[in-house]
């Protein structure tokens, strides 16, 4: 097949897939844009739009359905409707086809196969499960009550924290497929400490004090575009399947004292989670779509047998004992201790969808995640994390 002819089929949007032709719909549905067609096909090639590109000539690169001329160069598929010589209807966005499932035949063996767009391999004669990749950012935080704080405020004035988040995505064969910890600049007061993010009212320098919503008045809404280590910040993004992989997030909010022995302690809970986390009684609650009825994607860490986190030791006076360290936002007394147990934001591909279309009060896709300290310790602050569908 000529180049030529290669690149004008394109422009009329008929490709194969696994063997299927595919041709452009005139009746398609108003859901999807259509191909125009701004010029005519010159001389007889408009004839051969029934005609089939070779699998050879067909690529999925980088995620994407494209064609590959002889010399190698490729075009994206249109945007459009398009069917295939069996009939079916399949939508194309942005150069990706979901999947088709192909009649007897069509593969040989006479197995049925596919197409999708991740660059999968022939699927079952059920096809491949759905799949979309999101988002998920921490948009702001509230301080409904500072933290207990050293009196002469050696640190800065009021709060200092930091963000993080603990991630892992599992798949349904008990694999950790992905694990990552994401953790932001320090926030508060900046003076003496230029590398931190200036945030709070306390003085014209920052400084976190009780009322103050971070980054923004109504600090559940994003403002400005997502960022890796400061609001609003991104903790995860990726792709979920359905009834294939899934993913716990763990965001937390920490207050910053300097000292690193809570910190550390932290990250070896963390890490041993990827343990737990493939435990049979865990995935299923992870990969299941519904608790009582009602969707539900926030989970203590106890309910995932995840256990306490961070354990330190209360002094006489009833503050925490030993030097000033990082601590999590959230801690509660047992017996002469401090104990953290987190919460775990689990989605999976239907979850996530049902996020995307629920309001919790605060818009759709929109979660709180509340911390609250001890009496003693004070602290109360409120995460709010958005799901976003991204493809």
């Amino acid at each position: 097949m000529s180049k030529r002819l290669m690149q004008t089929m394109f422009r009329m949007g008929v490709a194969v897939v696994m063997g299927a032709a595919l041709a452009y719909s005139a009746s398609a549905p108003a859901a999807f844009p259509e191909v125009k067609l701004k010029n005519p096909l010159p001389g007889n090639l408009g004839q051969q739009s029934g005609k089939r590109i070779n699998i050879k000539q067909l690529r999925i690169v980088n995620g994407r359905l494209v064609l590959i001329g002889h010399d190698n160069k490729q075009w994206r598929l249109p945007n459009g409707v398009y069917r295939t010589t069996d009939g079916k209807q399949v939508a194309v966005r942005d150069g990706r086809i979901p999947y088709i499932v192909l009649p007897k035949g069509a593969v040989g063996g006479g197995q049925q196969g596919g197409s999708n767009a991740s660059g999968a391999g022939p699927g079952k004669a059920t096809g491949t499960p759905k799949r979309a990749r999101y988002r998920v950012t921490i948009n702001g935080f509230t301080v409904h009550n500072q933290t207990w704080d050293h009196a002469l405020e050696v640190d800065g004035k009021g709060d200092e924290v930091f963000l993080l988040a603990d991630v892992k995505t599992v798949n349904r064969d008990r694999k950790i497929e992905f694990s990552t910890q994401r953790r932001s600049k320090t926030m508060g007061d900046r003076n003496g400490y230029t590398y931190r993010v200036k945030a709070g009212s306390l003085s014209p320098m920052g400084g976190i004090k009780t009322g103050d919503e971070i980054p923004n008045k109504n600090p559940w809404r994003r403002h400005g575009r997502p960022r890796a280590d400061r609001l609003p910040m991104v903790v995860w993004e990726g792709e979920l399947v359905e009834g294939k992989t899934a993913v716990a997030i763990i965001p937390t909010i920490w207050e910053w004292d300097g000292g690193s022995d809570a910190f550390s302690e932290w990250t070896g809970w963390a890490r041993d989670t990827a343990r737990t986390l493939k435990n049979a009684d865990v995935i299923d609650k992870l990969f299941g779509e519904k608790t009582g009825g009602k969707v539900r994607v926030v989970f203590e860490a106890s309910e995932l047998a995840l256990g306490i986190a961070l354990s330190l030791q209360r002094g006489p006076d009833g503050g925490i004992l030993g030097k000033a360290q990082d601590r999590p936002i959230g801690m509660v007394r047992k017996g002469n201790r401090y104990v953290f147990s987190p919460k775990v934001l689990a989605l999976n591909y239907h979850t996530a969808a049902e996020v995307l279309k629920t309001n919790f009060g605060l818009g759709r896709g929109v979660i709180e995640i509340n911390y609250k300290d001890d009496p003693r310790l004070k602290g109360d602050y409120s995460l709010y994390l958005q799901v976003q569908r991204i493809r």
